[in-house]
């Protein structure tokens, strides 16, 4: 049906809206592990949204064209994006926005074994979290940090942290 859209929008020449039904499609493969395509349809969107000045919408499929990289496994194509996104929202003035992007960068770095990177980022959100009086992400994000936390005092100490049952955690010395 959004495939029905595009071509709506297309034909009515609205190339916002066209942007929007292009981002579904990419956002309906990505959902459905189709990362190639999703990327494709995204930077489709993209490029639409461009050609109106939607900032806020460029920034969102960023966003998603970053996600859609990191879970390609190729995180090194996600953080351009994630930044040009960044740089949107900053522009924008988007303070939820921002926070919501390194929070995902933080979350890259976390998967790529970049701890300080990732806590980094992650400390670059919690801030804005409260400013924008979000509690709910704001434990996630904490969540976050104590979970790269754990995950290197348990590599520090040799001990793979996917090998262990929640009840085997050794607590002492959590430091990494």
């Amino acid at each position: 049906q959004f495939n029905k859209a595009v071509e709506i929008w297309k034909t009515i020449n609205d190339a916002r809206e066209e942007g929007y039904a292009l981002c579904n499609v990419g956002e309906i493969y990505r959902l459905s592990r189709k990362f190639t395509d999703a990327i494709q349809y995204l930077n489709l969107a993209l490029v639409r949204l461009g050609d109106v000045h939607d900032l806020s919408g460029q920034a969102y499929i960023l966003n998603q064209i970053g996600a859609a990289h990191r879970d390609l496994e190729k995180p090194l194509n996600a953080l351009p994006n994630y930044n040009r996104a960044l740089e949107l929202r900053s522009r924008l003035g988007d303070r939820w926005g921002q926070a919501q992007i390194h929070n995902n960068i933080g979350f890259l770095y976390s998967n790529v074994g970049e701890q300080q990177a990732s806590i980094a980022n992650y400390q670059l959100a919690l801030p804005i979290w409260r400013e924008v009086n979000d509690r709910g992400v704001e434990l996630n994000t904490l969540n976050n940090i104590a979970e790269v936390v754990v995950k290197a005092a348990l590599e520090k100490q040799g001990v793979d942290p996917e090998s262990l049952k929640l009840s085997e955690v050794p607590f002492p010395e959590m430091q990494p």
